[in-house]
């Protein structure tokens, strides 16, 4: 099975080997330049000491024999040819004799033979390890008084069975031991994303209740707080959608009752001319109510894709509260409300038709809220590296309980004239168009009397 912890085992393993076989040929490429030369110098120094021996047994061919044997007993191996080609071996056998005449000539002339510096390095098997008389060191000796070419190497077999028993116990151990320690590594290291695995199918099944490690201070503890995050803001927008869902359901459904009992009345039985005038008021006031609702809808919806629903343009900003103002004149002086005006010259970069959106929503809300003769107070300022733009009111103001919920969607509340009537959409709208501008909004109560509306937004350099 492909799982990530198979996948991590094998992945540990495979480094374990690739380290011992790159160690393995640093030492062998350290070993051909700098060991070497040391190995020959003892092979120099041991037959130096042989010759020297077996010049002072002159008289006795049997005490150099037992000397070259007790020697090779040591952990040496031994090849000496006398000037009549007679051979005689000491020690443990090699696997290959071949050495070529001009070589024995030149040792038995007084000339040394140095094997391992003339042959080339194999990269698999260091040549110390390499039972061939070839790599062995070649010098003069001599021999009960004779002349001989001895050929000397350390027997590897003999001299370092004990530590090749050590490292191989080793290195299977350290091997073995390691598999042991990474696969439980492993598992520890993958059963967090199990865990996460877990609850991710619990997101797909809708459920966000998720039990995660947060406590770790690795990255899987990143990552164990981050998913717990993610999945406490989704189950958060699940529910606000359901909340949505039902609140757009019943905002619906209420103009439909009234449209659908009002329209059998007329149709069922038949009524005065007034009756029947007055109830078709109702149902072309909740049609209009339906189809602001529908607009509205489709406003939020696309504002939900982002920055993207703006179309940035520079525009006069006064200018545009100007322009609302007129438009508004009907409904402002209707009521005989009187506007006070503060309203510098500024220049800002946004979506003029959003903002306009913005102002005009704040403005009616203004007039519908304010009693007849009250005051309505506009301002457009520019701060430092920002704009504000206040609207205020001498209505009723704001209850504070409602305050935290104001930008809510589809939050309505009682005490305010009109309010009955509104779609709970307005203000929610409002704050996702300044929000999209980068730009903030707040609600307040005033001293006196009446609300206001702060919106600051930043400006940039055009």
């Amino acid at each position: 099975m492909n799982t990530l912890y198979t996948r991590i085992v094998l992945f540990s393993v495979v480094i374990v080997l690739v380290s011992f076989a790159s160690a393995f040929f640093a030492a062998n490429f350290a070993y051909s330049h700098t060991l070497t030369e040391n190995y020959e110098l003892k092979m120099e120094k041991v037959g130096a000491a042989l010759s020297k021996l077996g010049e002072q047994m002159t008289n006795s061919p049997s005490s150099v024999d037992e000397l070259l044997d007790s020697l090779s007993k040591l952990g040496y191996q031994l090849y000496v040819i006398d000037e009549a080609g007679h051979i005689k071996t000491y020690g443990r056998a090699f696997d290959d004799v071949s050495l070529t005449p001009e070589i024995i000539d030149t040792v038995l002339k007084g000339g040394t033979y140095q094997g391992m510096r003339t042959h080339k390095q194999n990269w698999f098997v260091p040549t110390v390890f390499e039972n061939r008389l070839e790599l062995s060191y070649g010098t003069p000796a001599e021999l009960a008084g004779e002349r001989h070419a001895l050929f000397v190497r350390p027997d590897m077999v003999q001299q370092t069975e004990e530590v090749r028993i050590l490292v191989a116990v080793l290195l299977i151990g350290t091997f073995v031991i390691s598999l042991v320690l990474i696969a439980i590594k492993t598992r520890y290291l993958v059963r967090p994303l199990h865990r996460l695995t877990d609850a991710t199918m619990k997101l797909e099944n809708g459920n966000y209740d998720v039990q995660l490690d947060i406590t770790r201070k690795d990255e899987i503890g990143v990552l164990a707080r981050r998913f717990t995050r993610m999945a406490a803001v989704l189950g958060q927008v699940d529910a606000m959608q359901k909340q949505f869902v039902a609140n757009v359901s019943h905002e619906i459904q209420s103009p439909l009752t009234s449209i659908r009992g009002l329209a059998r009345q007329l149709l069922d039985h038949p009524l005065p001319p007034e009756q029947e005038r007055k109830y078709l008021q109702i149902i072309d006031d909740e049609s209009s109510r339906l189809s602001g609702l529908g607009r509205q809808l489709l406003t939020l919806a696309a504002l939900e894709r982002g920055k993207e629903a703006l179309k940035h343009a520079p525009f006069r900003l006064d200018e545009q509260l100007r322009q609302i103002i007129i438009v508004q004149e009907p409904q402002w002086g209707e009521k005989n409300l009187q506007l006070n005006l503060e309203l510098e010259e500024v220049v800002i970069h946004g979506d003029p038709g959003l903002l306009h959106q913005v102002w005009s929503n704040l403005l009616s809300n203004g007039i519908k809220f304010t009693e007849p003769g009250g005051q309505l107070h506009i301002k457009c300022r520019k701060l430092l590296h920002e704009v504000e733009v206040i609207f205020s009111d001498t209505g009723e103001g704001i209850p504070e309980e409602a305050l935290p919920y104001l930008f809510d969607r589809f939050y309505k509340y009682d005490k305010r004239k009109g309010n009955a009537h509104g779609t709970g959409l307005g203000l929610s709208i409002v704050k996702r168009i300044v929000e999209l501008h980068e730009g903030t909004i707040r609600a307040t109560n005033n001293t006196g009397a009446g609300a206001a509306f702060s919106v600051r937004l930043p400006v940039r350099e055009i």
